[in-house]
C-alpha cells in the first residue's frame, strides 16, 4: 500500500491537519454487462403458478408412492 503524505493544512478551527491519501492499484477493466438470464431471478415471477406447481407436484409425487 504507497501513502501519500502531503503539505500540512488548516481546517476550519485553525488546527493544523495532515493530508494522507492512498493510492487504488491499477483499475483492471470492467467486464460490458451481461443480458439477463433465466437465473438471475426468482424461478416464476407469478407468486399464484408457484402455488399451483408445488401442488402438484406433491400430489403427483404422493399418488406416485401409493401405486
Amino acid at each position: 500500500m504507497l501513502l501519500l503524505i502531503y503539505a500540512e493544512d488548516r481546517n476550519r478551527t485553525g488546527t493544523k491537519v495532515t493530508l494522507r491519501r492512498i493510492l487504488s492499484p491499477v483499475r483492471l477493466p470492467v467486464p460490458p454487462p451481461r443480458p439477463p438470464k433465466a437465473n438471475d431471478g426468482i424461478r416464476t415471477r407469478d407468486p399464484h403458478l408457484g402455488k399451483v406447481m408445488f401442488y402438484t407436484l406433491n400430489y403427483v409425487r404422493n399418488a406416485g408412492y401409493m401405486t
